[in-house]
């Protein structure tokens, strides 16, 4: 699910900037043969979203709804 407040749309937990989002659909557009774990860690890493713990937020991460947006 996405939502959009003032230039930043809400995925999966988190608020992203138009950069942010197109960034993240050129790594899904240029890596189309990494796994969906894979993936996910690519775009974690490129966006610095880290638990506190510093790992990878992939577990809130959802690919799918940034090609809803």
């Amino acid at each position: 699910m996405t939502k959009q407040y003032d230039n930043q749309v809400l995925v999966s937990g988190r608020y992203f900037t138009e950069q942010e989002l197109q960034d993240v659909k050129e790594i899904i557009r240029m890596f189309p043969k990494l796994s969906l774990t894979e993936l996910a860690n690519t775009v974690c890493e490129n966006l610095d979203w880290v638990t506190p713990n510093g790992r990878n937020k992939t577990a809130s991460l959802d690919l799918q709804a940034f090609k809803e947006t």
